[in-house]
């Protein structure tokens, strides 16, 4: 998520989701990428990252909603070394905490879905984007907006006190 009106001004944030079997929301986490994360790709790249540092990969799914996200996963780890790629960091970071034998666990599903959409969206594996998907979806992207709030007030408070 990024705020602002404008790239120049505006401040990204990133939330993910961790569910158990049953659906059920078992941990969550929001943030902020460190400053050389730039757009929207890669604070959606941070976050799959951050993902892959707090859960086990041989045991998870991996459903990011940013397709350019996503594809850095699949082409593997010599994205990273592609002098035209501006996440090239990120990508490598990314690579290297994921074994290769688990990128069949990084799957994609659309954003920004509305209910009337079930039942004909789909991931990439296939599989219809179920109630669970959506809500999910929508709780990392509220997430992400929560992370840009707190960042600006801590922003402001530490500009205040120096």
């Amino acid at each position: 998520f990024r705020d602002g009106i404008a790239p120049e001004l505006g401040r990204e944030g990133f939330g993910f989701t961790v569910l158990d079997g049953d659906g059920e929301v078992i941990a969550a986490a929001f943030g902020i990428p460190p400053p050389w994360i730039r757009g929207i790709e890669g604070a959606e790249a941070w976050a799959l990252y951050q993902s892959f540092l707090v859960t086990l990969p041989c045991m998870s799914r991996y459903w990011p909603d940013c397709l350019p996200t996503a594809r850095a996963m699949w082409k593997g780890p010599t994205v990273a070394h592609d002098p035209t790629n501006v996440l090239a960091r990120i990508h490598g970071m990314m690579h290297a905490a994921l074994d290769p034998e688990d990128l069949h666990r990084i799957g994609w599903m659309p954003s920004h879905l509305k209910e009337s959409e079930l039942g004909t969206a789909m991931k990439s594996d296939g599989i219809l984007v179920n109630t669970w998907d959506l809500r999910e979806n929508r709780l990392a992207d509220e997430l992400a907006k929560m992370a840009v709030g707190v960042s600006s007030s801590r922003r402001v408070g530490s500009q205040a006190l120096a």
